[in-house]
């Protein structure tokens, strides 16, 4: 198979430790809530205002480049080398597709199950949730196609991923086609179009999914098609990106209620990719570098198990602990951490005692893991 772009050794590597700290990162994005609906009513955490900024500047903020990164990383290694769209399309489905539909619909089953029995109920809701919904319901919760999200929300990045693959040819032979026309209206896009104010688009800034996937897609086969080579951020200081990324992360913070935030979060994006994988490589150089690669053959088990389990743990955790300020802290600082531990054991445990259900679903990337 033809290779059209070369990654060495140390970027591989670098690529693959830098996920520790998206996945991470993609952990912290979903604990920024404060409020838990409950069988006796809801339940609203404490939230001083110098907390609720720490989330803007963490989840809001700072964890805004995790999804892009993953994005970019899919189709910079896609497109390294020569692929058949029918073949991708295949190893795909296996890896991306079952995944998807196994989870959403083992949460579903999950869900339906503890909702509607009393010692369960009492944490995380009564009620069949189900039973009110009709065909639409049922078509959005597999596919998102009405709300933007599927019944595990986190999820529409599986999904949209997929749908790029799909689309990979003819993505590419666009850029082919109209190389220089093709940056420019790329980067216009995710620079300079507030996407909030168009039909059909509800989010702002990076998380507009739309946005979000194809730009960052395409961004990945700019680096291919004109040869830019992440070892080239070797070069560069740390301190030299540190610099205008702490500066753009501080104005997101201070802007965040502003109309041209998108902006400011969307540079804050890239500034932070470059940031976090400069960190990496200098990381990959170190003792804990074996201990780093080890952790990142999880990333993709942490993204797809992470939600349900961070979000039932929080709600139990709400109930259970006097709302102070030590419980907030808790919820936030420590419990994303708590998840993230515990979704690599699972998947260790899993793969041990059943290797093949893991396989699945992981997508088989159990081969990735590293020693």
């Amino acid at each position: 198979m033809k290779t059209y772009y070369e990654i060495s050794d140390n970027a591989s590597k670098t690529i693959d430790i830098s996920k520790v700290f998206f996945s991470v990162m993609v952990v912290f994005i979903h604990v920024y809530g404060t409020t838990f609906g409950t069988t006796n009513g809801a339940i609203a955490l404490i939230n001083p205002a110098w907390l609720e900024t720490a989330k803007r500047l963490i989840s809001g903020t700072i964890s805004g480049c995790a999804v892009p990164a993953f994005f970019f990383y899919s189709a910079l290694l896609l497109y390294r080398k020569e692929f058949r769209w029918k073949d991708n399309v295949r190893k795909k489905i296996r890896t991306l597709m079952v995944p998807y539909l196994i989870l959403n619909v083992f949460w579903m089953v999950f869900d339906c199950f503890v909702h509607v029995v009393p010692f369960f109920s009492r944490f995380l809701g009564g009620g069949n949730i189900f039973a009110a919904w009709g065909w639409r319901e049922w078509v959005d919760s597999l596919t998102g196609i009405f709300t933007d999200y599927p019944y595990l929300y986190p999820l529409w990045f599986v999904r949209d991923l997929f749908l790029l693959n799909l689309l990979a040819s003819v993505i590419r032979k666009g850029i082919d086609r109209f190389p220089k026309i093709s940056v420019t209206l790329v980067c216009a896009v995710y620079l300079l179009v507030d996407t909030k104010l168009l039909p059909g688009f509800a989010s702002n800034g990076v998380y507009n999914h739309e946005v979000t996937a194809l730009c960052f897609w395409c961004f990945g086969y700019f680096f291919v098609k004109f040869g830019v080579n992440p070892d080239r951020i070797e070069s560069i200081k740390l301190y030299q990106i540190l610099i205008p990324y702490a500066v753009f992360a501080a104005l997101s913070v201070l802007f965040y209620d502003a109309d041209y935030l998108f902006i400011l979060s969307r540079i804050c994006a890239l500034t932070g990719i470059v940031f976090w994988y400069k960190l990496s490589s200098l990381l990959n150089k170190t003792k804990w570098r074996r201990q780093l690669l080890f952790l990142s053959s999880f990333s993709f088990s942490i993204y797809i198990f992470h939600e349900r389990c961070l979000s039932h743990f929080r709600k139990i955790c709400a109930v259970l602990l006097p709302n102070t300020l030590w419980t907030s802290l808790f919820m936030y600082f420590v419990v994303p951490f708590i998840i993230v531990a515990g979704c690599i054991i699972l998947s260790v445990l899993m793969n041990r005692v059943t290797p093949k259900t893991y396989a699945l679903l992981t997508g088989n990337r159990t081969k990735k893991q590293h020693g």
